[in-house]
């Protein structure tokens, strides 16, 4: 299609008049581009190269990637690949329920209509784990004790890069099953940590540095004390919880892993959390709610509660957020199996539910103090916060044998 074709295309407006979208200015072109969903710019990329032009210039990505809502992945495994799949969850067309009205019958419907960006990936084994989502970029790790694997991709444009592979498990060394991926906005890297156990008791990090050759052991840490953060990315450091001592049983302390600096620190928790506290605090992870830390945890068995820092750092401004009693919670019973994912910038919270025979996609709206089922599968299923985007890996990464891949939605690649 020619330039002059090109301006034919038009918009039209709440009083029925149409002008064409190309004699505007090109930055208020750009502006109205880096605002639409990711399905109209799949579509505009293919009405002419000018807009296509637009649309792959790497600052579209960066500046698309500002205004993107929060969404979601989720991932199920199928026989021998892994399925990433990007559900429409901000669409409000699913009923609500109130505490009271939710039942039984309501967790029987699965929703396998809904929009979603479908890549997977062909894997040695069935064992690949999601770790966390970071400026559009998935991070994920196959956890063969032989070779282990982590590998970075992004769903919307189909690419994905393993990374060098981290030591193998050995006698002496034990990987603990905890990994995180963040960004250092100063520095421009993105890393990778994970913690190991040596024979001697003792727990080290080891970071990736994406584009590098090898990982590299930073030092001793605190020992996390679940699998994983649900969302553990904030103010430019990866979070975990852990206990003093390295118990379940000792007081709750939040760790931070600085990307920029490597360096471990401490997050003071909530003045109320001293060992009395401590010892009634069942489940509990770190994650992030409106660009705030925050705690989320089962109190005493009867209640769950969300608390946020809203000052980063400042122990005094630690806040309540909301607090769901577990008698009137979608008739669930909180526990390992039933827990936080993510957050809306809206506020609902998202759950993972297993309710026999299917495994629930939960949201809690805190305002209105009602759940919503976003969707059913009856398998396994994993899911993390997702910000789509459309910067490309080839755009970031840097190394002598790193090659960035390409995998069209719905087709299989080995990594």
């Amino acid at each position: 299609m020619t330039r002059n074709a090109t301006m034919s295309i038009t918009i039209t407006t709440e009083l029925g008049l149409g002008f064409r979208i190309l004699e505007l200015p090109e930055h208020i072109v750009f502006d109205i581009l880096t605002r639409l969903p990711v399905k109209s710019v799949f579509a505009c990329r293919c009405v002419c190269k000018t807009l296509r032009d637009l649309l792959l210039d790497p600052h579209f990505a960066k500046l698309h990637l500002t205004r993107a809502p929060t969404a979601l992945i989720l991932h199920q495994r199928l026989s021998w690949s892994i399925h990433l799949y990007l559900p429409d969850v901000a669409n409000d067309t699913l009923s609500w329920y109130s505490s009271s009205s939710y039942s039984d019958h309501h967790r029987d419907r699965c929703y396998d209509a809904l929009p979603k960006q479908d890549v997977y990936f062909l894997m040695p084994d069935c064992k690949a784990a999601l770790i966390n989502s970071c400026n559009g970029f998935l991070c994920l790790y196959n956890s063969s004790r032989r070779h282990p694997v982590y590998c970075l991709c992004n769903p919307v444009l189909g690419e994905y890069v393993a990374l060098p592979p981290p030591p193998p498990s050995t006698v002496d060394h034990t990987y603990l099953d905890y990994s995180a991926f963040g960004f250092s906005p100063k520095t421009g890297q993105y890393k990778i940590i994970r913690f190991v156990l040596s024979l001697a008791g003792a727990v080290f990090v080891e970071v990736h540095t994406l584009g590098s050759e090898s990982w590299r052991n930073v030092g001793e840490a605190p020992p996390p004390r679940h699998p994983k953060s649900f969302d553990p990315f904030v103010n430019g450091a990866l979070h975990w919880i852990t206990t003093t001592g390295g118990t379940t049983s000792g007081l709750i302390c939040i760790c931070s892993f600085d990307v920029e600096d490597e360096r471990i620190r401490q997050i003071p928790p909530p003045a109320h959390f001293d060992f009395d506290y401590a010892g009634k605090v069942g489940w509990i992870n770190v994650g992030v709610l409106g660009g705030c830390l925050c705690l989320c945890y089962v109190f005493d068995g009867v209640s769950f509660e969300v608390w946020v820092m809203k000052d980063y750092g400042v122990k005094e401004s630690w806040s309540k957020k909301f607090v769901i009693e577990i008698q009137s919670y979608c008739g669930l019973q909180l526990g390992e199996v039933h827990r936080p994912i993510g957050f809306l910038e809206n506020g609902d919270m998202w759950m993972i539910c297993h309710s026999d025979p299917l495994v629930l996609l939960v949201s809690y709206r805190p305002g209105t103090r009602s759940f919503k089922e976003i969707c059913g599968i009856k398998s396994s299923i994993e899911a993390i916060p997702h910000i789509p985007s459309f910067a490309s890996l080839k755009n970031e990464v840097i190394g002598k044998n790193l090659q960035v891949k390409d995998v069209k939605p719905g087709k299989a690649l080995r990594f």
